[in-house]
């Protein structure tokens, strides 16, 4: 049911304190002052850096403690999902009945938060919100209501399938902190991707974690203004195609006993199969044309793009550095590629990652898609992301004596996994832009494909059978 309120438990919402925000009367610009944005600390904790980010911009001192609500971490809602708890009403029940259990589940995720990395659900524990499923996302009018209201909404976009409704499907969870509408309606998010290279271990309970970056680093990193028919529509993802999903907006302290049942935002689900013409359309995108035929169309039109700017706001001058051909890779590509995964490696691409340089870094980024036989530039692209392929390929290249117009990217956004890559069939190597012991893979240390792709294989495999996740060593 679309816009359904649900409601949690917050027995003493009185110690919470939330942040004062007032909007400026009659501004185009809006950016809420949030102090917890902060990345996702494991690669598939996306959910919780959401999470953590929508419930503490309520609570501003006092840490949640037992059963009561207040500020939270990564690793306690790691630490809740790994005890199924979805509830401030069940976290009750559990610490009641279990509660050595839960003491040391939640001293586990506190250690070692990557040992807790699996995919979740947003709780917004002592909060209500309202659910919105399905194409489309709220309407401008609402999304600015958000965020006039002093808080962000979390918004999640999917990867969907082209086979039946059994097969997986990814999903990225993201969050909605500011607006524009001084040139066009623009929402201004804060994407969890990617993990910082400095792979975090232990996390506070009360959090945040000190990744080695200033804010400003993890600002020019993770926030991105994009416009609102991409939030509405991202139509590709890094390189893959992508739809809006669900929405969880109007958050409030919660003053109600009603017991929620939180949306299912697993990173496995299923989805009604997409009709005849969307699959052949998905299947004609994912066919693409030639690396060489890309490159020599797209870089033209992207430099004559007149939506690129010109100067980045200190003013600094903004060059077009070399762009990445896009083998996108879906789930249900990798669930089914056999023996040989590298065959799905064709070297043909519907999507042309361009990074936007300032004085040598990486500080924007866009994509160029092929959309009914023609070039144009749209979908989302993740400037940290783009940052971290940038700087694995340039160090390989430099290694190796290699050109840097040889490599392309990898995208498999439905398990947070880019690499920049090159070679051809079973010679293809990856470099990995992030760490991520899950996959076995160390950013910036180049691996066979044939050896990434089929652990990457594996790993939908246990998930989508509810198996045991595990972690690989990495490849030296």
């Amino acid at each position: 049911m679309r816009n359904a309120p649900s409601r949690i438990i917050a027995p003493s919402a009185a110690l919470a304190l939330a942040i004062s925000f007032s909007p400026p009367i009659g501004a185009a610009s809006v950016v809420l002052p949030l102090v917890d944005l902060e990345p996702q600390y494991a690669s598939q904790l996306c959910w919780a850096a959401g999470d953590t980010i929508a419930v503490n911009s309520f609570f501003t001192a006092s840490c949640q403690a037992g059963a009561g609500p207040g500020r939270i971490s990564q690793a306690i809602d790691a630490a809740y999902n790994r005890l199924n708890i979805s509830s401030l009403a069940g976290l009750q029940a559990a610490v009641a009945g279990t509660p050595a259990q839960v003491a040391n589940v939640l001293t586990d995720c506190e250690t070692n938060i990557q040992i807790c990395n699996s995919t979740g659900t947003p709780l917004l524990l002592g909060l209500t919100y309202q659910t919105n499923s399905g194409s489309g996302g709220l309407s401008w009018t609402v999304a600015k209501q958000q965020i006039d209201g002093g808080h962000p909404f979390l918004f999640v976009w999917n990867y969907p399938s082209t086979g039946s409704s059994s097969k997986p499907i990814g999903l990225h969870q993201l969050v909605a902190i500011g607006y524009s509408d001084d040139s066009g309606q623009q929402l201004v998010i804060w994407d969890p991707w990617p993990v910082p290279e400095g792979l975090p271990a232990a996390v506070p309970g009360c959090g945040p974690v000190n990744v080695g970056l200033t804010a400003a680093q993890l600002t020019a990193g993770h926030r991105k203004t994009i416009d609102f028919s991409v939030y509405s529509n991202p139509e590709s993802d890094m390189g893959v195609d992508a739809r809006h999903d669900l929405d969880q907006f109007n958050l409030a302290l919660a003053t109600t006993v009603e017991v929620p049942q939180p949306p299912n935002l697993q990173v496995f689900n299923s989805e009604k199969p997409l009709p005849p013409w969307a699959v052949q359309a998905l299947a004609q995108r994912a066919a693409g044309v030639s690396f060489a035929a890309a490159l020599r169309e797209v870089e033209r039109l992207a430099r004559n793009e007149r939506r690129i700017p010109q100067h980045n706001a200190a003013g600094g001058k903004l060059v077009i550095g070399v762009p990445f051909p896009i083998v996108g890779l879906g789930l249900d590509q990798l669930r089914r590629a056999g023996s040989d995964p590298t065959r799905l490696l064709t070297r043909k691409t519907s999507a042309v990652l361009f990074p936007l340089e300032s004085n040598g870094t990486v500080v924007d980024a866009f994509l160029m898609l092929f959309r009914h036989g023609t070039w144009k530039r749209g979908g989302y692209a993740n400037t940290e992301i783009t940052r971290l392929l940038v700087q694995a390929r340039l160090r390989y290249a430099e290694a190796h004596r290699l050109d840097l117009k040889d490599f392309y990217m990898v995208s498999v956004p439905g398990l947070a996994a880019f690499f920049a890559a090159y070679g051809t069939g079973r010679k293809t190597v990856l470099i990995p832009a992030s760490s991520d012991p899950l996959i076995g893979a160390v950013a910036g240390s180049a691996i066979p494909a044939a050896m990434e792709l089929t652990r990457l294989s594996d790993t939908i495999a246990q998930e989508e059978s509810g198996g045991p996740t595990r972690t690989i060593p990495p490849q030296r």
